[in-house]
């Protein structure tokens, strides 16, 4: 039987950018669509990563899309949807924004009797240019997987995304328990932190609260996909510098160092406000200005999945939370390795 594991990976699909000059790109309209069946209702999600602005459809039904600080093209939009048996139609607009050409990178998961199921982004989907209607109907061309550089993984990705399109790539989670330090922030403005013994993180931030999570702009330097990284996370570390010393925090080592994502859980007290922070030292997951730092904000029995990394170090900073103090599930960090015998692997006479 198969396994969610073993379902196909989605890949970006495009317009071939030779075929455009430059300046019409620019201000391009793609649409993407894909007709599938379901042969028995199931509950399904979507998952959509894009370059810039976009928007989807269902049978020709608007889907509305989920708030988020971070670019679509950083953090994938999840979409909980209910699909009936019968034929189905997904939709998408794009638009290329501050970039040169718009990609999409979107699947559909369910499952038939207990069978996992996919419609996946590749190169059967078809695309229209609703802005040239003389323009003929044509197939995609799906440029690469959801690993490949300059965008990277996104974060909130399905977990079998942690491997490679061919599958021989590895992921082993962890729940984290080593304790590197604690800062209890100001316990005069009611600032608390403490763990229970079943694992789960206690955290009540200090009033009062920010209003809400720094917003980064979708744009992305072409090629430069590291650097966006970077530049996001100057802006949020700059941010927190308002609320470090007064907030309290937790450290955990994982031990060594690791390429890895991590998987946060809010178990209650939300909505609530949360910022990461990764480093291969203490002094840079403290301090650095440019450590990679994502802040978002979950609601009850939401999760956040960080975009993999490599660290040793993981800063977990609680800013506001509508309960008295925000709990959170054991963290994990999810491993992502390479088989000693990799695909070319040559094996020494």
């Amino acid at each position: 039987m198969k396994s969610w594991a073993q379902l196909t990976l989605p890949r970006r699909i495009w317009l071939p950018w030779d075929e455009l000059e430059p300046s019409a790109a620019r201000n391009l309209r793609l649409r993407f669509h894909r007709s599938f069946r379901v042969r028995e209702s199931a509950s399904a999600r979507l998952y959509v990563a894009c370059s810039g602005d976009y928007r989807a459809w269902l049978d020709d039904v608007l889907l509305k899309t989920p708030s988020s600080s971070l670019p679509s093209w950083r953090s994938m939009h999840i979409y909980p949807l209910n699909l009936t048996k019968g034929e189905h139609r997904l939709s998408f607009e794009t638009s290329a924004g501050d970039q040169k050409q718009p990609f999409l990178l979107a699947n559909l998961d369910w499952a038939e009797s207990g069978i996992p199921q996919r419609l996946a982004t590749d190169e059967t989907w078809e695309m229209v240019l609703p802005d040239r209607p003389e323009t003929p109907q044509r197939n995609v061309w799906g440029f690469d997987g959801v690993w490949a550089e300059p965008w990277g993984m996104p974060c909130n990705a399905p977990v079998d995304f942690c491997r490679m399109g061919s599958g021989w790539q590895t992921m082993q989670a962890e729940t984290l328990t080593r304790i590197a330090s604690i800062a209890h922030g100001a316990p005069a403005l009611g600032a608390a932190i403490g763990m229970r013994p079943d694992g789960r993180l206690e955290i009540r931030p200090p009033q009062p609260f920010p209003l809400g999570v720094p917003k980064l702009e979708n744009t992305r330097p072409r090629l430069e996909w590291y650097r966006t990284r970077e530049a996001h996370s100057l802006i949020n570390n700059t941010w927190l510098e308002l609320f470090e010393s007064r907030c309290p925090h937790i450290i955990y080592d994982v031990g060594s160092e690791t390429f890895a994502r991590l998987e946060i859980r809010l178990h209650s007290g939300g909505p609530a406000i949360i910022a990461i922070s990764t480093g291969e030292s203490l002094n840079e997951v403290k301090h650095y200005a440019r450590r990679v730092t994502d802040i978002f904000e979950l609601k009850d029995g939401e999760s956040f999945a960080t975009a993999p990394t490599g660290f040793r170090y993981v800063k977990v900073m609680v800013l506001s939370a509508a309960g008295e103090q925000a709990v959170f599930e054991a963290i994990e960090v999810q491993h992502i390795s390479y088989p000693d015998a990799c695909p070319w692997h040559q094996a020494e006479p």
